[in-house]
């Protein structure tokens, strides 16, 4: 049986059976205004960027405004995108194992509405919050299911 190296969300190594894998592609923002960053903490777990799992026969750049505007209540205008990785992860809340692609882009807030705010029974077990983190603080966070990648891409999208 073939396994593959993968983290759990607080950012322990396992090894994961491959046949145990399901795909699930997801999407995030970098969304950076007043020298913040808008960050999504998962309870204990720790820090990760706002987004989400790209639905069956969804466009990408759809699940990411449906996203920001379900966990946040933020309207986005997408951006540059700025980086592509693979991961292999294992949910805490389904105790599933997942084989994904993360995709980021950087987004501007174009309008807030606290109402559409509709946060999944998964995110609700998390303690599922957004949060403004100033970017001199980004390096101090511990970064949920993270190998170290996120904090290269904000540097980077800081750059630009």
């Amino acid at each position: 049986m073939k396994t593959i190296e993968g983290l759990t969300m607080s950012g322990e190594k396992i090894i994961i059976n491959v046949d145990d894998l399901h795909f699930r592609p997801s999407i995030y923002a970098i969304i950076i205004k007043d020298n913040q960053l808008l960050m999504t903490k998962f309870g204990e777990y720790g820090y990760f960027l706002p987004g989400g799992g790209i639905d069956l026969g969804e466009n990408h750049i759809d699940t990411l405004i449906r996203e920001l505007k379900e966990e946040t209540g933020y309207t986005v205008e997408v951006g540059d995108l700025l980086d592509i990785q693979t991961a292999f992860v294992k949910s805490p809340v389904k105790e599933k194992y997942s084989h994904t692609i993360k995709i980021f882009y950087k987004c501007e807030i174009i309008s807030e509405n606290p109402q559409d705010i509709k946060l999944t029974e998964s995110e609700n077990i998390l303690n599922f919050t957004q949060e403004w983190i100033d970017l001199s603080e980004i390096k101090n966070l511990k970064m949920a299911g993270d190998d170290g990648k996120l904090l290269e891409i904000v540097k980077n999208c800081i750059k630009k």
